[in-house]
């Protein structure tokens, strides 16, 4: 892998564009941008010949086009706040792994719809008993959940996923459920990434719980029904009840995270994010340089 300083060249003649070409700033910025995605996709390195099928391929194509116009429509309109805004969660890409074979396409279809390389994450237990439940959700709201519990290991690209150390599993207390899985199934899960110590560093509001952060970010009062919360997650079959709150915990998780990310980018002016881009990217930390997450925030 080349490290990113050895871009430097590549970084001093985008700046000087900045400088020299400043009535062309959208078109700078493209250049900006381009530059950061090759290096991001030299750091982050996956093989994704996996995902062939023809419409997930669209729909990653089209996502990944939605989230550049929204990037370009934030950068030229800071004043467009949205905070007021009620935003809803979705629930219509639910996937029910009970299986190794469903797990392994639920694998596949999260990797096909990783469009930015973060994924909501969530576990839910019996009492102090293994974990039963993992839920992992992408920001265009495909969620899958694995019954790890019933199936009674966790298949090996399900390990790969949850191991790879350029994929952020964002939630409040990720690192403590990552901790669990490792100690009931002997599977390392990297990149993990607590929603309130995100918010602490960038001086944001952090809340205790995911349902404080939800109303506190996405104005959504989140139903945590103490029967559903503390119910039986090794059911034989869970209930639409479980199913909704479980796929809530992770689609959340990912949306707050945007949402953080956003508030902090709407605190500085145009140049002032370049100039944050570019120290990004320059980073000897990849979490810095991919995600753009202050250092040290991630558990790895």
């Amino acid at each position: 892998m080349v490290p990113a300083r050895s871009n430097m060249f590549l970084v001093c003649v985008t700046v000087g564009l900045v400088f020299l070409a400043s009535k062309y700033r959208n078109n700078v910025l493209r250049s900006v941008k381009h530059l950061y995605k090759n290096i991001k996709n030299r750091d982050n390195n996956r093989n994704d010949n996996s995902c062939k099928n023809k419409s997930d391929e669209d729909l990653d194509n089209k996502d990944s086009k939605d989230l550049n116009n929204q990037d370009d429509k934030d950068l030229n309109n800071n004043e467009n706040n949205d905070d007021n805004k009620e935003i809803k969660l979705i629930l219509d890409k639910i996937i029910l792994a009970d299986s190794p074979e469903k797990c392994d396409y639920a694998v596949q279809r999260i990797r096909c719809n990783l469009s930015d390389g973060v994924l909501g994450f969530d576990c839910e237990w019996v009492k102090e008993g293994p974990v039963s439940l993992l839920q992992l959700a992408t920001f265009n709201g495909v969620v899958a959940l694995f019954r790890i519990g019933k199936i009674g290991y966790i298949p090996s690209k399900l390990k790969e996923l949850l191991a790879s150390k350029h994929i952020l599993k964002v939630g409040v207390a990720s690192f403590e459920d990552g901790q669990r899985i490792v100690k009931d199934y002997g599977c390392r899960v990297n990149g993990t990434l607590d929603l309130r110590t995100l918010a602490e560093n960038f001086y944001l509001p952090s809340r205790k719980s995911l349902a404080a952060m939800s109303l506190e970010y996405l104005n959504i009062e989140m139903d945590k029904i103490i029967e559903v919360r503390c119910g039986d997650w090794d059911a034989s079959t869970l209930s639409d009840e479980q199913v909704a709150y479980a796929a809530c915990d992770a689609l959340a998780s990912v949306i707050i995270y945007r949402k953080i990310m956003q508030k902090e980018k709407e605190k500085y002016s145009f140049w002032q994010r370049v100039g944050i881009y570019l120290y990004n990217i320059l980073s000897n930390d990849v979490n810095v340089r991919i995600h753009g997450v202050p250092a040290k925030t991630v558990d790895t």
